[in-house]
């Protein structure tokens, strides 16, 4: 059996729980973009994207320095107080962080692949 004891998210419908509510509630998607960079084909096209500045990742972290792990950083310092305390009462092997994205990495993959498309030099750091 499982139980969930606490929860965090940041989404297009705000960077916390009690905006997304609201924003649900008043069906207003603040993150919702429209855009025609995607993958150079110009066509419109609406995508979901966390506003704000995300937490940076400590230097001695930058190797996992993604979009990511900025994202479940940022979802974890709206209340981390309470995912210490989860850690100290269940241990941290019984503690998960569970992370659901469908464009998380998708302006990194885009760079690369109009770098390839217009033949320049591709991103350093792209790891697909």
């Amino acid at each position: 059996m499982i139980f969930i004891n606490y929860y965090s998210s940041v989404n297009a419908l705000g960077n916390s729980i009690p905006d997304i509510l609201k924003n649900l509630s008043d069906n207003h998607a603040p993150g919702m973009r429209e855009s025609t960079h995607w993958l150079g084909s110009n066509k419109n096209a609406f995508y979901g994207n966390v506003l704000g500045e995300l937490p940076v990742i400590a230097d001695e972290f930058k190797r996992h320095n993604s979009r990511n792990n900025r994202l479940i950083l940022a979802a974890l310092l709206h209340d981390s107080d309470k995912f210490h305390s989860l850690v100290g009462k269940f241990s941290k092997n019984r503690v998960a962080v569970i992370m659901g994205t469908s464009t998380s990495g998708s302006n990194e993959a885009n760079e690369y692949v109009n770098a390839v498309i217009s033949k320049q030099q591709t991103p350093s750091d792209f790891q697909g």
